[in-house]
């Protein structure tokens, strides 16, 4: 089962293949397809990399967790600069 992060990843995969494969039926110009052709494999490359880190990063919902498999907190902070836990103390956003 995919987490949120890694079905995102996955669409941008399936989009950059369909994309480098016209690239070799579509493109009249060599010297573009070849450029557009290493674009590609390098940014397929980096997506592969990024979906099985994603794996380990982010758990079933799309929480950020740590090595240890405990959810991480994102770290707020106000204006001033001040770490703050949660919102509680906060007046609801209208």
């Amino acid at each position: 089962m995919m987490n949120p992060v890694q079905k995102t990843y996955f669409k941008y995969i399936v989009i950059i293949l369909i994309l480098w494969i016209a690239n070799f039926f579509f493109n009249p110009f060599e010297g573009v397809a070849v450029i557009l052709n290493w674009a590609f494999l390098i940014s397929f490359a980096a997506l592969i990399l990024l979906y099985f880190d994603a794996r380990k990063q982010y758990d079933k919902e799309g929480n950020k967790v740590n090595p240890d498999g405990e959810i991480v907190k994102p770290v707020k902070e106000d204006v001033d600069g001040k770490v703050r836990e949660d919102d509680d103390d906060l007046p609801p956003k209208v």
